[in-house]
């Protein structure tokens, strides 16, 4: 049986930096067991291109095209069909981008760090700590997929990070600025930490693009201390080895950061452009690095280095290990397995914000919903409003907006009082009769027995008496009728289910 494929579309070079192609790679080599994995890429470096291909199964080289959007033309022409996915990482990847390539009926998912325009693909993964959805302008089927859990992390430090390492002092530093480095930062450092005494030996690793090792080369041979140990084009597993015999990181807050911290290692971090002053904050206010900020301008090494000797590494150690702990795979995995499914297989959800509000408004006025409420009036606007943004702000109260084929199906609402939960849920008029409740309010029920927040004993549902279709999903979850009573003069039925009966 043919696999799934999977089409990514990255470009790296001297100036733009290979933190692109890196990250798509740290994907696809988590994702290669279980589909195709295909590259396009524009005027790969021979050494870039050589790690593609240790990767993915085909490295197609596109012509050279100024007009994206003619490239996205040609994509959709010449390779991608229906049934396949697309994983843009670049941006320049834009809306109009975007919207050609979902003409073919593909999945487009997007790798960003910077939601300064709106996404019309399937997915966006963003794997900076700190964000929050209402950042992003996106469609309302767009899934995002933010934070830490779905860290972009090649397999050697994926590995990496399961290991507890362990050490008391610090004396051997890495430096690392990316592919190109082109403000030959690797040597500004370089400078500084040769001023420490404390200092045994630096590694210093240059990607594939750096253009300065010659300088590098010069200080270097002048120095009578410390050891200088300089790397090229290495491989993710020689890198992993050069970095456990590291203890200090300096490094920016690119993909980079992402490794170091895996492997464990105290780290001093900035920016030196802007796609990158998001990340760093968001690992500074969760105190897993030291900063410096802007490092085209910083200058106060001797202070930052200073402090970092004295800090207590087994306790930031430790600290990294509980965000960063090598299981992104599994996320990611999760994660295509719901893009590639097919019909109610295929369906996706996400947490409901403040843009569906009209969209609820509409399912709450559908006729067949006030139907089979208790209250069969009408609801005007201003106070749903003002219920549904207090709902979303409540914290006893979860909404799950549910989607098949990109499309809003329906909604799953708890309220939590204590270890009970109390669901309402409905379905669009499009969706009714087609086995979505069943599937839709076993996965909301899963969610929220994952949620930290809340530990759920019990679930219950109440339903008209007159209401087959949810009564049936209800029985079908193995519920059981704890109770008929009158609510508002309505004869109803109150189902239940307790954890030690939970079965879906």
């Amino acid at each position: 049986m043919n696999r799934a494929k999977i089409y990514f579309r990255a470009d790296g070079h001297a100036k733009m930096g290979l933190g692109h192609v890196i990250r798509s790679l740290a994907l696809a080599s988590m994702l290669r067991e279980e589909y195709e994995c295909v590259f396009f890429i524009q005027n790969p470096l021979p050494v870039l291109k050589k790690q593609i291909l240790e990767v993915c199964q085909e490295c197609i080289v596109l012509p050279e095209e100024k007009e994206l959007l003619n490239e996205a033309q040609y994509l959709l022409r010449e390779y991608l069909q229906p049934a396949d996915i697309i994983v843009l990482d670049g941006y320049h990847f834009s809306t109009d981008y975007q919207i050609i390539l979902k003409d073919t009926g593909a999945k487009v998912v997007c790798i960003d760090d910077i939601h300064s325009y709106h996404f019309v693909a399937d997915a966006v993964i963003n794997h900076a700590p700190g964000l929050k959805s209402e950042q992003y302008s996106l469609e309302i089927y767009s899934q995002l997929h933010l934070g830490l859990n779905y860290s972009l992390l090649r397999p050697a430090f994926l590995e990496a990070a399961q290991i507890n390492r362990s050490f008391q002092k610090m004396d051997t530093a890495f430096i690392c600025f990316g592919g190109s480095d082109m403000n030959n930062l690797s040597l500004t450092v370089l400078k500084a930490l040769t001023k420490q005494p404390w200092v045994k030996k630096i590694h210093i690793v240059l990607g594939g693009a750096n253009q300065n090792q010659e300088s590098i080369l010069n200080f270097s041979d002048s120095l009578d201390r410390p050891e200088v140990q300089i790397h090229r084009n290495l491989s993710a597993p020689e890198m992993v080895r050069v970095m456990q015999d590291s203890h200090l990181a300096i490094v920016p807050a690119s993909s980079i950061l992402y490794e170091v911290l895996a492997v464990n290692m105290i780290v001093l971090s900035g920016y030196y452009v802007e796609n990158q002053i998001g990340v760093y904050h968001g690992f500074l206010e969760l105190d897993l690095i030291r900063g410096v900020g802007d490092f085209n301008t910083f200058a106060g090494y001797q202070e930052v280095f200073d402090q970092i000797k004295d800090l207590p590494v087994e306790k930031m150690l430790q600290k990294q290990r509980s965000y960063i702990y090598g299981q992104s795979g599994r996320y990611f995995s999760q994660m295509f397995h719901q893009l590639t499914r097919s019909s109610i297989d295929r369906m996706s959800h996400r947490p409901a914000r403040a843009a569906d509000l009209m969209l609820y408004f509409d399912w709450a006025n559908d006729p067949g919903v006030r139907q089979q409420s208790l209250t069969r009036a009408s609801i005007p606007l201003e106070s749903h409003q003002q219920w549904f943004l207090s709902k979303l702000e409540s914290d006893s109260s979860r909404l799950y907006l549910f989607f098949a084929d990109s499309q809003p199906i329906g909604q799953v609402r708890f309220e939590l009082e204590g270890a009970r939960a109390v669901i309402n849920y409905s379905l669009a008029t499009e969706a009714r009769g087609k086995g979505y409740g069943k599937k839709m309010l076993s996965r909301a029920m899963e969610l929220l027995q994952e949620d930290p927040d809340f530990k759920v004993q019990e679930f219950y549902g109440i339903v008209k008496k007159e209401n087959i279709p949810s009564k049936k999903v209800f029985e079908r979850l193995h519920f059981e009728v704890k109770e008929e009573k009158l609510i508002q003069g309505v004869p109803c039925l109150v189902y239940g289910k307790g954890l030690t009966a939970f079965s879906t």
